[in-house]
């Protein structure tokens, strides 16, 4: 059997992108680093594959050990299946037209084969299908074909009560009609991107939606290198689909814009701010939002994550679920500040609870930056509130609205920016070195070590000082007492 050409992974890298997928595995070293969210994601995904074997007990894990096995796991796989009438196997993998293939589950019934493919998602995305569809395609045509396949996944709407209900927890999606449907196109794709692997050289495939979608592709900072340093592509308060337009049209470099390309004046007005390196200030709007935070304020700093799988009582699927809150204000002429990580083994929103009903009880308005999850969390904990712990009164605002919505703008400020890059970027502030997505994918993962721990605790300090000083930038910009 020769060896494999493609996997799952390179199949729908080539079905997004043919010069990825050449760059993917003859310059893998142009790849850009991968980062340490990313790298949680995968993590996730792996820890909910594992869980959902567990709605299959007793099966036989196939997946090979190193690269230099996977020719044996299809043999062990093809015997497995020829010599038991019943069973179960993890990682089932099979081979066809040099494509290989690592499936979930297999169950074997009375000698019929059915097929399950397990997602960390709330939803089946057409990517998903396509990826069910190879696999499909190659059990099929190695001698293997299953009488159903499905996708299961994780049902958003389950509440977790008491111990995890697994069978609750996953939804089971048959697809193969979808799937079927799908063959003409892999059988093409895969003869496609098996001839693009041939080639002396990566096939010239210009920029575009492809980058981004459905998937972020590693290669963007050697496909993207042909643009100044400032392009159309800083232009964030447009559209993506606004920017493609204007660089297809020969437009990538700002100087080659007109007044009629940008069309408003606002619009025009940013990017003389990008062309001198300037910033932009709708004073105005700044100035209405700021007027309705109590100048008697606080700074307040949430740390979340969404895990897969809920971990508590009343909890749902990619929930909102605290893990740590950090929060600075004045008293009596004195600065008062205070950061605390929960216990991984409590219930969070508890310990939160006790912290936000302090602040509600001093009645002061606290500033956030860029805590999407905080409303929900809110919702929660009013929902289930606690005897004596009314948090009704409890009032914040988030500045990051200005950033979000292109009221302060600033050349290499994106609309996702966090605070490490306003420390940078705008306050030119030196941060501390171990404020990177590193502590972000810690947070994903839940990993609070105690080293993580400090780490984080420092994080959280840092995020508070820097949040203050933003707010008085924008002050002392706008001219606002």
């Amino acid at each position: 059997m020769e060896k494999h050409l493609l996997s799952k992974s390179t199949f729908i890298r080539g079905s997004q992108c043919l010069k990825s997928l050449y760059l993917h595995k003859k310059r893998p070293f142009l790849r850009d680093p991968l980062s340490a969210e990313q790298r949680a994601k995968f993590s996730r995904g792996h820890d909910v594959g594992f869980l959902a074997r567990q709605l299959f007990p007793g099966g036989i894990d196939m997946k090979p050990k190193a690269p230099s096995q996977y020719q044996k796991a299809v043999e062990k796989t093809s015997e497995y299946i020829i010599s038991e009438k019943n069973g179960i196997i993890y990682e089932a993998t099979f081979q066809f037209n040099r494509v290989l293939i690592m499936l979930d589950v297999l169950e074997i019934k009375d000698g019929k084969l059915y097929a399950y493919e397990v997602k960390s998602s709330k939803a089946i995305s057409q990517t998903y299908l396509l990826d069910a569809a190879l696999q499909y395609y190659v059990m099929s045509n190695a001698g293997f074909k299953p009488l159903d396949f499905e996708i299961i996944y994780i049902d958003q709407n389950y509440v977790r009560k008491g111990e995890l209900a697994l069978d609750k927890l996953f939804i089971f999606k048959p697809v193969l009609e979808e799937i079927l449907g799908k063959q003409h196109y892999v059988s093409s794709q895969i003869e496609k991107e098996k001839e693009t692997l041939l080639l002396k050289h990566s096939p010239k495939i210009d920029i575009g939606e492809h980058c981004i979608h459905p998937y972020p592709c590693d290669f963007t900072g050697h496909c993207w290198k042909h643009l100044p340093d400032i392009s159309v592509f800083d232009l964030h308060f447009l559209s993506f689909e606004e920017r493609m337009q204007l660089y297809t049209a020969g437009k990538a470099n700002l100087a080659d814009l007109s007044k009629e390309d940008l069309k408003t004046a606002e619009s025009i007005e940013k990017l003389k701010s990008i062309l001198e390196q300037s910033f932009y200030l709708d004073c105005a709007h700044i100035k209405k939002k700021i007027a309705k935070i109590n100048p008697d304020r606080g700074f307040l700093h949430i740390l979340l994550r969404r895990p897969a799988i809920p971990e508590f009582e009343n909890t749902q699927p990619y929930q909102a679920i605290p893990f740590g809150i950090a929060y600075a204000f004045e008293s009596d002429g004195e600065k008062k500040a205070v950061a605390e990580l929960f216990e991984a083994q409590d219930d969070p929103f508890v310990s939160l609870t006790d912290h936000l009903k302090l602040l509600n009880d001093l009645k002061k308005d606290f500033i956030i930056f860029k805590q999407p999850g905080i409303n929900e969390i809110i919702a929660h904990i009013l929902k289930t509130q606690q005897p004596g712990k009314d948090i009704s009164a409890f009032r914040y605002y988030d500045i990051s609205d200005f950033i979000r919505d292109f009221h302060f703008f600033r050349p290499g400020l994106k609309t996702d920016t966090g605070l490490e890059k306003i420390a940078r970027f705008i306050l030119k502030d030196k941060i501390s070195a171990k404020i990177t997505s590193e502590i972000e994918a810690a947070s994903l993962l839940n990993k609070l070590s105690v080293a993580n721990r400090a780490i984080i605790a420092e994080y959280q300090q840092e995020n508070l000082r820097i949040l203050e000083n933003f707010f008085d930038f924008l002050r002392k910009k706008c001219n606002i007492v």
